[in-house]
């Protein structure tokens, strides 16, 4: 991977570090199919543990009052893990919206590593020649992400926007939405396009945050 990559991708934990909540805590999207989804699962998980019980209950016959205890345990945290993220996903709509571009950001990211890994290999076909200015989106896009997830966690933990925090709803967008030769025959035009569409999306999402903040 060439150096100006390293450290572009953002990675789980440091997505868990910015929002305080790993993706792998919520629900998305937030529907009551996915709900329902998810809670099929939970109920056929509890099954599974009621059918171990009687399995176990059968070969060791004299620690019955452990076994209902372990299983009983078992049974109640996969309930409440499963009530958990229902009500964080129902409760953060906005959180769920970043981890989303988060995700989009993340595989344009690996896209332009992969077509390094080609170039490198000698595949000089798949040359990104707009690669600085895909770049330049690229970097200016993970600045608003990650002041959107921490946007996000002061609103979430604290329910009010403080004041001294105001630079962390700045934004540098202007600087993106420079005359870039945005050509979508080209590859590097493709991932240029779609790193200006993302950049647009989360600026909006930072300016709707502030937005909440300001009204409280």
């Amino acid at each position: 991977m060439r150096s100006e990559l390293q450290g572009l991708e953002i990675t789980k934990g440091e997505l868990k570090h910015l929002s305080g909540l790993a993706m792998n805590q919520v629900y998305r999207p937030a529907t009551g199919r996915k709900f329902l989804k998810e809670g099929c699962k939970t109920l056929i998980t509890s099954i599974l543990i009621l059918m171990s019980y009687g399995i176990l209950t059968a070969v060791f016959e004299y620690h019955h009052p452990l076994l209902i205890v372990i299983h009983l345990f078992a049974a109640i945290a996969v309930i409440l893990d499963d009530l958990y993220k229902i009500a964080i996903s129902i409760r953060n709509p906005d959180l769920l919206q970043i981890f989303n571009e988060v995700e989009r950001y993340n595989a344009i990211v690996e896209s332009l590593i992969l077509h390094d890994e080609l170039e490198e290999a000698g595949n000089l076909d798949v040359k990104i020649y707009q690669r600085e200015q895909v770049l330049a989106a690229l970097n200016l896009i993970r600045s608003d992400l990650v002041r959107a997830l921490k946007t996000e966690k002061i609103r979430r933990k604290h329910h009010k926007f403080i004041a001294e925090n105001q630079e962390l709803l700045e934004t540098d967008l202007n600087k993106l939405i420079i005359p870039f030769n945005r050509d979508k025959t080209t590859e590097g035009g493709r991932l240029l396009n779609e790193s200006l569409q993302l950049a647009s999306r989360v600026h909006q999402k930072v300016k709707q945050l502030r937005q909440k903040h300001s009204t409280r």
